[in-house]
């Protein structure tokens, strides 16, 4: 899927620190984009399947996405937080006319994409985007301020020692990932597996191998976002349509795995919501 991001159009890119919400993993498809983007990992984990590979991403981390790699943020803790970086092309050609950056102007990398950054070149690269955050008013420095940005997170991945390659994930789990973050949310095990082109014992054992928690778990996780973003705050439909809508079969179900999850049940969860102000 191409997603087209929704940048101001005075702006050559957009950088913000993006922290992990209830929710947050409604609606994700795996997509691709013409910006170049990078995620430095602050606090937490997650993981992301690009193209054919996980990627397991911890403090530190810095992972590129390039405009012909199809990505998905697969799954992440709850005190995830990523310093999160796009370009748009025009900046990126006019930023990128030497050898040493050339490379970050290909739709595809040839090497690697995910590496770990030392702890001074993780901190450098993060005062940086703090500082690139008070611009965004001012279109003409914060552009310029993009390019500083881009450049230097370049050269601080290319001066990483450490190379994270990634693990190979199999086509029939990248097929099950993608159904479950679309219709196949509501899907039994065995109508994915049928999907996926496994059996259901395999495909189980094959996903929790590669993915790193069970078929189940995740179907829950991603269940469980729909039902936080369909429900929003709680004023335009009730739980049990909410939580049917979002995938799971029945509400002892919906009930056991929104409290082993949040550690609140639905009531206590919908009547905090209405004493938000």
């Amino acid at each position: 899927m191409r997603a087209q991001l929704k940048l101001p159009g005075q702006l050559e890119g957009r950088l913000w620190l993006h922290r992990t919400l209830p929710g947050a993993g409604a609606g994700r498809v795996r997509h691709t984009h013409e910006e170049l983007e990078f995620n430095l990992v602050q606090r937490g984990e997650a993981s992301y399947l690009v193209g054919e590979r996980r990627h397991d991403l911890r403090p530190g981390t810095l992972i590129w996405l390039f405009p012909e790699d199809e990505h998905l943020l697969l799954d992440e803790s709850d005190d995830f937080e990523a310093w999160i970086a796009v370009f748009r092309p025009s900046l990126v050609r006019w930023s990128c006319r030497t050898d040493e950056y050339l490379p970050l102007t290909h739709a595809r990398p040839s090497g690697p994409i995910t590496r770990m950054l030392g702890a001074e070149a993780a901190a450098q690269l993060e005062r940086m985007c703090v500082s690139q955050v008070a611009l965004e008013r001012e279109a003409d420095r914060y552009n310029a301020a993009l390019t500083v940005v881009l450049t230097e997170g370049w050269s601080l991945f290319c001066a990483a020692a450490h190379d994270q390659g990634g693990a190979a994930v199999h086509p029939a789990v990248r097929r099950a990932v993608s159904l479950l973050h679309g219709k196949g949310a509501c899907y039994s095990l065995d109508q994915l597996a049928r999907e996926s082109g496994l059996s259901p014992a395999r495909l189980s054992r094959v996903f929790a191998r590669q993915i790193g928690q069970s078929l189940s778990a995740y179907r829950n996780r991603v269940r469980l976002d729909r039902f936080m973003d369909i429900f929003g705050r709680g004023r335009g439909i009730d739980i049990m349509p909410a939580a049917m809508k979002a995938g799971f079969g029945s509400y002892p179900q919906f009930h056991r795995v929104f409290r082993r999850l949040t550690g609140q049940s639905p009531a206590q969860y919908k009547r905090a919501l209405r004493e938000r102000p």
